[in-house]
């Protein structure tokens, strides 16, 4: 699991955050994270609790490997649209 802690605390800003863990507790996708909890710490702080996913960000893989190929591109890219196009399917 991972946790993902709203540290600026304006009422927008808490609004926002908690909208996105409503929409996102309804996600179910291979290319999204998903959102088990919406809560708030003992401070008040709120906090989602998400799905852990393994490996690096695509910074850190470029880092590592220079450009990647047209291939992997795709791949990658096919991946992200993938899970966006579920996401503006729930209406987000």
């Amino acid at each position: 699991m991972a946790a993902k802690v709203l540290e600026v605390q304006t009422d927008q800003a808490r609004q926002r955050f908690q909208r996105e863990g409503e929409l996102m507790a309804r996600f179910l996708h291979s290319n999204v994270a998903t959102v088990h909890k919406f809560g708030f710490t003992p401070q008040g702080a709120p906090y989602l609790l998400f799905d852990l996913v393994e490996g690096g960000t695509l910074a850190s893989l470029l880092e590592r490997g220079g450009p990647l190929s047209e291939e992997r591109t795709l791949e990658l890219m096919t991946q992200v649209a993938s899970g966006l196009a579920h996401a503006h399917g729930h209406g987000t």
